[in-house]
């Protein structure tokens, strides 16, 4: 897979390119064109929501540098854009941890995206949604 930059760690990224010759992470991000970066257990939680499996007990962390393109807050398969929320730059933290930390976090179906928020709440997916760097929402 093409990174942003290279090395040996166990972070996996997804270039910065809408090319069609750029392949999609993996094969697991169904909204191609959208970078980030994962973990090793970010990825096998990736897998698992996208393939509708049962999400791994193990802590992941994702980057979203430039945002998303929005989603359904309330299910992780829902097809049309009730709930709708669209997220700046963002840091994810799935698996257990989002799991254990979710009860201090707002479970809104329609939250602010300026602030932090469990996405999916009361899902097997549940997670955390931390923005950064949110200037460009102003």
């Amino acid at each position: 897979m093409d990174g942003l930059v290279g090395g040996s760690t166990s972070i996996s990224s997804r270039p910065i390119s809408r090319r069609p010759n750029i392949q999609p992470f993996s094969r697991i991000e169904p909204d191609d064109g959208i970078p980030y970066c994962a973990d090793a257990n970010a990825v096998e939680w990736y897998k698992a929501i996208y393939s509708k499996g049962t999400p791994p007990h193990k802590t992941g962390l994702i980057y979203m540098m430039t945002g998303d393109t929005g989603t359904s807050n309330h299910d992780p398969y829902a097809t049309d854009k009730s709930h709708w929320v669209v997220t700046g730059p963002h840091i994810m933290v799935v698996g257990k941890a989002a799991r254990e930390l979710a009860a201090m976090y707002p479970h809104t179906m329609d939250p602010d995206p300026t602030g932090p928020f469990v996405m999916y709440p009361d899902t097997p997916f549940q997670h955390l949604m931390i923005p950064v760097g949110m200037d460009h929402m102003k």
